[in-house]
């Protein structure tokens, strides 16, 4: 296929904005649709080697793998190699192990499946995995390694016109199951091939079906238009790819159709180099973020700083890895094991896997510093621990629930035939509020206070499903619905003296006060408690990174958005008189933004990840925080109900 110089602009436009995307999400909101638009470049170009190949019966399976193996592998050796060498000096024994099956899963393509069994794509957490940009192209892997032996298939069977009529009708069924798959298993939609490949075949079909255009600039600038609409309109917060997908998508395919020479968007002297080396910036990119993120370098300098070293990063491993072509002839089944590109792929998964196997202890931090590692070990496989088990999710569970120890699945308690009317405590929201009850039901216990709850995960109180709307479809759906029916109906029913709301985030988008409109009862107190400090990565890690010493107890840099998520919050419940905004930050923070890291002398985190409270840190945050504040509202209601009886 010639050259296409229009293509590798379009390159450079992709890469470019999933970098804004990753350095500053508010530059470019939908960045992450670039990875879209690789996808239709991929199928655009494969079709037409395939396709050429099949027509002029000159095809060879091998040689195709050999070549994609030749482009893609090697810059990605390289960069998994680099991350182990450093890796065994700075990583933590509990991080190099992570980091030891991350890049075996990338090394065989296969980190997609991975990560979509582990988390979503914007979970918090993610992004310190170093390597989970790679998903994109364990993706691509799978789509070429399916799709020549699929059009081989049916070249014995059908003409070329054929399969190409038949192409059309998989890319609309594809689509149509992508729009399925994005309600109903959001994380199996983004990250796995399923879904994806109607965005290849996309790109196919604009090879399959060119179209003369007299104004080729006019498309051209419709497609950019597209691209560019996904990049500012399109968040995280929508399903995708979704039917919002169709931007980028069609819009690269326009950009591809339109064919258009001499263009100052695509054919520039910048476009053009970007392009180039757009594989290996992309390869390097999200380990330059990784690194400013972990070690909290968050203003526009480092940002920018950052995007400059991804792209030196990138021309250097074009030019040493990834412009070195091994040779194809003779390509059998009996020497493909000797083909080079196989043996690095072969190589990176023993180490990596060697590494995961032992437990990532074979690594200099280990070693040089064991108390550290001891320490951060402790913490790694935190909800495993017995002492944990037996107090996480401390409450009777409804039959109505599965019972899990877990914060992964929903909890509520059996309801007290005792309980009065105006009596007591319920607390109600997602695991955050789940790793609050342990500490509440052990002070309210001492305390003689009725106590209730339920919680699941990622769902914070709301009527049915609420504002956890991205939950829709997804396996926790049905939990999320029903603990949130069992609290309204538990309330109403059984009249607390007082409900506690306790989410992870968006606290702002929650629609708190229909929820006590919806109860409409004057007698109960809400209080909604702000969101507990949290860390890049996890505590336990800065806890060791930074200091062992249980004096030093505090800690700076908590996660950006929390600050002026509290402010927020605090200015909008200041005059609410049914609802109280309890603010955690105010309470554990300092004015120069460190907050309480160490609850105790033992060095006890207050969280045991990124913002779960630890049973120590749940129960100083209860005993010191709320059960005051809880205290003084149960005596007023008390006081009321005397005053009306």
């Amino acid at each position: 296929m010639n050259f296409r110089e229009d293509i590798n602009g379009l390159r450079a436009i992709a890469v470019m904005v999933v970098m804004l995307f990753h350095f500053e999400p508010a530059w470019a909101p939908g960045g992450f649709a670039g990875v879209d638009i690789f996808f239709v470049i991929s199928g655009f170009l494969m079709t037409g080697i395939i396709f050429k190949g099949i027509a002029n019966d000159s095809f060879s399976i091998l040689r195709f793998y050999a070549a994609r193996a030749n482009r893609i592998i090697p810059p990605l050796f390289a960069l998994c190699a680099t991350l182990l060498i450093i890796g065994w000096f700075v990583l933590t024994p509990a991080d190099y192990r992570n980091l030891g099956i991350n890049s075996a899963a990338s090394s065989v393509f296969i980190s997609n499946i991975i990560y979509w069994l582990e988390s979503s794509y914007f979970a918090p957490g993610v992004e310190n995995n170093l390597l989970l940009h790679t998903w994109s192209l364990s993706v691509e892997w799978q789509f070429y390694l399916i799709y020549p032996v699929f059009l081989l298939f049916l070249s014995k069977f059908l003409s070329i016109n054929n399969i190409k009529k038949l192409l059309i009708v998989i890319t609309l069924l594809g689509f149509s199951y992508n729009l399925y798959a994005s309600v109903y298993s959001p994380s199996a939609a983004y990250y796995l091939l399923g879904s994806r490949f109607w965005e290849m075949t996309i790109g196919g079909l604009a090879f399959l079906y060119p179209i003369a255009f007299t104004r080729k600039k006019s498309i051209e600038a419709i497609g950019l238009l597209l691209i560019l609409a996904s990049f500012i309109f399109v968040t995280k917060n929508d399903l995708w790819p979704g039917y919002m997908s169709l931007l980028p998508v069609v819009g690269a395919y326009l950009i591809i159709i339109s064919h258009t020479e001499n263009s100052p968007f695509t054919t520039n002297r910048l476009s053009l180099f970007i392009g180039k080396i757009s594989y290996s910036i992309y390869l390097w990119h999200w380990i330059v973020h990784v690194f400013l993120f972990k070690n909290e370098y968050d203003n526009l300098y480092s940002k920018v700083f950052g995007i400059l070293v991804s792209i030196v990063l990138g021309y250097i491993s074009y030019s040493l890895f990834e412009k070195k072509r091994y040779k194809l002839e003779n390509i059998t089944f009996k020497n493909l094991i000797t083909f080079k590109p196989l043996i690095l792929s072969f190589a990176i998964f023993g180490l990596s896997a060697g590494i995961y196997l032992f437990n990532g202890m074979l690594n200099y931090t280990y070693l040089s510093h064991p108390e550290a590692s001891d320490y951060i070990s402790k913490y790694e496989n935190y909800m495993e621990r017995k002492d944990v088990k037996e107090n996480y999710g401390v409450l009777n569970i409804d039959n109505r629930y599965e019972s899990s120890t877990s914060t992964s699945t929903s909890t509520s308690s059996n309801i007290d035939s005792n309980l009065k009317q105006n009596d007591g405590v319920f607390l109600w929201g997602d695991s955050h509020a789940d790793a609050l009850a342990y500490g509440l039901e052990k002070i309210f216990k001492a305390n003689n206070v009725k106590f209730q709850a339920t919680t699941a995960q990622s769902c914070g109180a709301g009527l049915g499903i609420g504002a956890n709307i991205k939950k829709k479809g997804t396996d926790d759906y049905k939990q999320c619905v029903e603990s949130n029916t069992f609290a309204v109906d538990f309330i109403k029913t059984h009249k607390p003296s007082v409900v506690i709301f306790a989410q992870h985030k968006d606290h702002d988008l929650n629609n708190f006060d229909q929820i006590v409109d919806e109860i409409a009862n004057k007698n109960i107190s809400y209080i909604i408690v702000g969101p507990v400090p949290q860390w890049r990565g996890t505590l336990p890690s800065r806890i060791a990174y930074t200091s062992l010493d249980p004096k030093d107890k505090y800690l700076g840099s908590i996660r950006p958005w929390i600050l002026p998520l509290d402010q927020k919050m605090q200015q909008k419940y200041q005059q609410n008189k049914n609802i109280r905004y309890l603010s955690l930050i105010d309470r554990l923070c300092t004015k120069d933004d460190k907050c309480l890291a160490k609850v105790d002398d033992k060095n006890s985190p207050l969280v045991w990840d990124y913002g779960h409270l630890s049973l120590e840190g749940s129960y100083y945050v209860g005993q010191n925080i709320i059960y005051p504040e809880i205290s003084n509202l149960i005596n007023q209601s008390a006081m009321t109900s005397q005053i009306e009886q």
